[in-house]
């Protein structure tokens, strides 16, 4: 019984079609991609333009930080008796 059981299966499976995929979907597959990677690559080239906010705040960052150094130093030096 499992003999033409076993022959059916194959049969069944010689008649299957070629598992490759058809040309025209690859090209379509392909050319999705490509777009995707330009655009991808584009995005990552391109110089971002910041905001004025986005610079003030950085800028006032860098000031503060500064200002605490110094603070920082001058408190560091005061205590060391060098001054």
């Amino acid at each position: 019984m499992t003999s033409g059981t076993d022959d059916l299966i194959v049969r069944r499976l010689a008649s299957l079609n070629d598992p490759a995929p058809d040309s025209s979907r690859t090209d379509r597959v392909r050319t999705r991609c490509h777009r995707v990677l330009d655009n991808r690559r584009r995005q990552r080239t391109s110089p971002k333009r910041r905001s004025p906010v986005s610079r003030v705040l950085d800028a006032t960052c860098f000031l503060l930080a500064g200002i605490y150094l110094a603070g920082a130093v001058g408190e560091a030096v005061r205590l060391g008796g060098l001054w």
